[in-house]
């Protein structure tokens, strides 16, 4: 009698461990499983990085070269008002040079939110990456993204940018 207690005691922590055993494994694998696609996201949001660095890169810091020659040329610029802020960025802007190094700037953001929206590219790591440099463009290019959005028609211009 003794033994057939024992032998079933020990059968019930046998179960018991296997269950156990189970459930852990079950964690560990969505763990595992999660850890593999942030991973993945994060490796495509690198890829983009260097993609910015062949292609976009030069575009922004020039872009930036040339705001900074048209600042330098206005006197007391950071403490002008925002009616004389708002023409001199939209002056910037309607030069055809300028206008079309940030298109290319925004057009890399705008492929960067569909990556991050598809959740193939990781947002913290973008932001990491990108912040920055979107801050500054916005800073400098926000009149004129409401701008293009109103005389286009097109609420989406320079979301990517936005975003950021």
């Amino acid at each position: 009698m003794k033994y057939g207690l024992a032998l079933k005691t020990m059968e019930r922590w046998a179960k018991l461990t296997q269950s156990v055993t189970i459930i852990l494994g079950i964690f560990t694998g969505i763990v595992s499983l999660f850890a593999t696609q942030h991973d993945r996201r994060v490796s495509r949001t690198v890829e983009m990085t260097k993609l910015y660095t062949e292609k976009v890169r030069a575009d922004y810091l020039e872009l930036v070269a040339n705001w900074d020659v048209q600042t330098k040329a206005i006197n007391d610029f950071f403490v002008i008002d925002e009616v004389e802020l708002k023409r001199h960025i939209l002056k910037f802007f309607g030069e055809e040079k300028n206008h079309k190094l940030m298109l290319n700037y925004i057009d890399f953001l705008d492929v960067l939110a569909v990556c991050i929206d598809n959740r193939a590219c990781d947002q913290n790591t973008a932001i990491d990456f990108f912040g920055p440099s979107a801050k500054f463009a916005y800073q400098i290019a926000g009149y004129h993204i409401a701008e293009t959005r109103d005389a286009d028609r097109d609420p989406t211009f320079g979301r990517g940018l936005e975003r950021l």
